[in-house]
């Protein structure tokens, strides 16, 4: 009898030691683990900003040694600032040091970041696009210092400018800072969010987003487009971005990219927007297309990753038509060489 009253003192004792350091030590230990696993897994936007905090603006310390006053728009700078740059060991260092960063295409090189934005941040960023929606147009003659907006056949989304007040809103900031703090670029030199909603049936035709006449202007030319997600489009919806002369061998999840080559009518529209083909002509590409993701974004460049004053030769790009019961939402965030916002306060650039 006393040995077993023995036995159960020293059987309560040891579970209470189990007991109190599974209390003390086993919640510590579970938020390490998930902490660990949920940053590896790049499941949080917050870990970009972490990350990369330290990096804004790397672009004008560079362009102060190669192009210190913006001057003359020639072949022979633009290929000097392209290799001070780097361009492409650019985006592979963004790849390489940017938490859930891909590189998904070769040519164009093209950027996918997933969960870029968590699903609130999308929302909001939605919410303060929504009130200012309009017909999509596209960028007319140069008058003043800034472009003409008018409407173009191929383009049926809605859109909005996030501006007056809304390019103060907290969620604006804060994806400007983290796209700053990813790309290495400004704040300054982006543009202010075009943020778009398309609907059953409406597509934005093959376009480039290089404006030639940029180049001439105080912010230089965009140097690459960032775009986002801001919902979910599931795979047969349409909406996707779609390169038609991309190539790559890069091998991709299928249900959010794919490569395929085929003629059809949309084609050779491409290809007669690129000058590649006279209009009678068929076009084969071997496309890349990028599906909607919530949250994620991509990026590519619109200037020729060896010469900044020319257009990249493969950055045509449509957005596809969407399907009946489907919306897409997105924002385009377009990146310029030096200072966007500066001169467009004052009506040089636009």
């Amino acid at each position: 009898m006393g040995k077993r009253k023995e036995r159960g003192r020293k059987k309560q004792t040891e579970e209470g030691v189990v007991r109190e350091f599974c209390l003390k030590f086993l919640p510590a230990t579970l938020v390490v683990v998930i902490g660990m696993v949920w940053l590896l897994a790049g499941k949080s936007s917050e870990a970009v900003d972490r990350v990369k905090a330290k990096d804004v603006d790397r672009v004008n310390p560079i362009l102060k040694g190669v192009s210190p006053n913006g001057d003359s728009v020639t072949d022979e700078k633009g290929r000097a600032i392209a290799k001070a740059l780097d361009l492409q060991k650019w985006m592979d260092d963004i790849v390489a040091t940017t938490p859930g960063a891909e590189m998904v295409c070769d040519d164009p090189p093209i950027i996918h970041f997933k969960n870029f934005m968590s699903e609130k941040e999308a929302n909001a960023m939605i919410k303060v696009g929504t009130p200012g929606l309009e017909a999509s147009t596209g960028t007319g003659e140069l008058k003043d210092g800034k472009f003409e907006r008018t409407t173009i056949q191929g383009r049926t989304s809605y859109n909005s400018w996030c501006m007056n007040g809304c390019d103060k809103s907290p969620i604006a900031r804060k994806i400007d800072n983290r796209i700053a703090n990813v790309t290495g670029f400004s704040v300054q030199n982006q543009e202010y969010y075009q943020i778009l909603r398309y609907e059953t049936g409406q597509e934005y035709q093959a376009h480039s987003d290089w404006i030639e006449q940029q180049k001439y202007q105080p912010s230089g030319p965009r140097m690459f487009t960032f775009f986002l997600y801001l919902n979910e489009v599931e795979e047969g919806g349409g909406g996707s971005t779609w390169f038609p002369q991309a190539t790559t061998n890069v091998t991709t999840p299928a249900d959010t990219f794919s490569v395929h080559s085929y003629y059809d009518e949309y084609n050779q529209v491409a290809a007669r927007e690129a000058g590649a083909l006279s209009p009678s002509a068929k076009f084969k590409a071997n496309g890349f297309r990028a599906r909607p993701q919530l949250g994620s974004a991509i990026m590519w460049p619109n200037a020729d990753l060896d010469n900044v004053y020319r257009q990249h030769p493969k950055t045509l790009h449509a957005a596809e038509p969407l399907q009946p019961g489907h919306t897409k939402w997105s924002a385009n965030a377009w990146i310029h060489l030096r200072d966007f916002r500066t001169p467009h306060a004052t009506g040089k650039t636009g």
